[in-house]
């Protein structure tokens, strides 16, 4: 992974050369590209001063064929849904 390749690029090359290995249909590679479900929320915070503080949250369901997906969190400024995509994506 280069310095530039988001999580999310570096997760879809690394999956296009396992599709290539497999060779996989154009169909099949789009459904385990696909997430079930991405979701997006702000949550607005009072501090102690008084000032008001927005942080964003993401959920990301990749695959739930198997039964219920399974989900972490991460508290960072730098995470954004392009890391949380690719962490499910890998994580199933």
């Amino acid at each position: 992974m280069s310095k530039h390749s988001s999580p999310r690029s570096s997760c879809e090359q690394f999956s296009d050369r396992a599709f290539e290995k497999m060779q996989l249909e154009e169909e099949m590679r789009h459904l385990l590209r696909s997430c079930y479900r991405e979701v997006s929320f702000e949550l607005p915070l009072k501090r102690d001063d008084g000032s008001i503080a927005l942080f964003n949250g993401y959920r990301v369901q990749h695959d739930q064929s198997r039964g219920p997906t399974k989900g972490g969190l991460r508290y960072h400024p730098d995470v954004d849904l392009d890391h949380f995509v690719a962490l499910a994506t890998l994580t199933g």
